[in-house]
């Protein structure tokens, strides 16, 4: 499979929806590591995995602003994930406070990334 030009059609398939942000995210920054296409979304996606949006790793979700404008933009792609994410784990996600929206964009973001990459690009 050629993963470049799957995550392309992915980020041009729904110009306006959370996969296509992240798509074009890893496409972007996957260009840092070393080795193949494949080789470099996996240790892209290794690092995600180990430290998470919270890591500061995706240079658009750092600040406030940037996690809460995203998560107002995809509001209700993320609200099917949460609902989605209790409906397999039993277990529903609820964050109380100021930061709720940075929880759930990085929680958003994190979620379709593993869609992505495991179900998509077929990499584990």
């Amino acid at each position: 499979m050629d993963i470049k030009k799957r995550l392309m059609e992915i980020a041009t398939d729904d110009k306006t929806s959370i996969k296509s942000y992240v798509a074009k995210t890893i496409l972007s920054d996957m260009k840092s590591y070393d080795g193949s296409p494949k080789e470099q979304a996996k240790a892209w996606y290794n690092d995600l995995q180990n430290g998470g949006c919270s890591s500061g790793m995706v240079g658009g979700l750092i600040y406030y602003t940037d996690t809460h404008k995203f998560y107002n933009d995809y509001a209700d792609e993320i609200d099917a994930l949460l609902d989605d994410y209790a409906g397999y784990t039993g277990e529903e996600i609820k964050i109380q406070g100021a930061n709720r929206r940075n929880f759930y964009a990085w929680f958003g973001f994190e979620e379709i990334t593993r869609q992505i990459v495991e179900e998509d690009l077929k990499i584990s």
